[in-house]
């Protein structure tokens, strides 16, 4: 049994979901967003893993949908 029932073996991994999220959520307040738009208000220039695999993970995820070369929105919840 673990020392805390919620604590997440592969942090790493809860970490990167937890980003791919935000962008979700970033993308569900504003609607439709270019790619540098949606860096900026997710605040990822901040965050440890690079933007750009974040959101490629988020696409392949389903979490954040690509609407073109430069356009993404919020997909669906996992």
């Amino acid at each position: 049994m673990s020392v805390a029932g919620d604590h997440d073996p592969q942090p790493s991994r809860s970490y990167t979901v937890a980003r791919q999220r935000r962008l979700r959520r970033v993308l569900q307040s504003y609607g439709i967003l270019t790619r540098e738009r949606l860096r900026d208000a997710a605040g990822a220039n901040a965050w440890r893993v690079p933007f750009e695999l974040t959101l490629l993970r988020a696409v392949r995820a389903g979490r954040v949908r690509r609407l073109g070369r430069d356009f993404y929105k919020a997909g669906s919840e996992r």
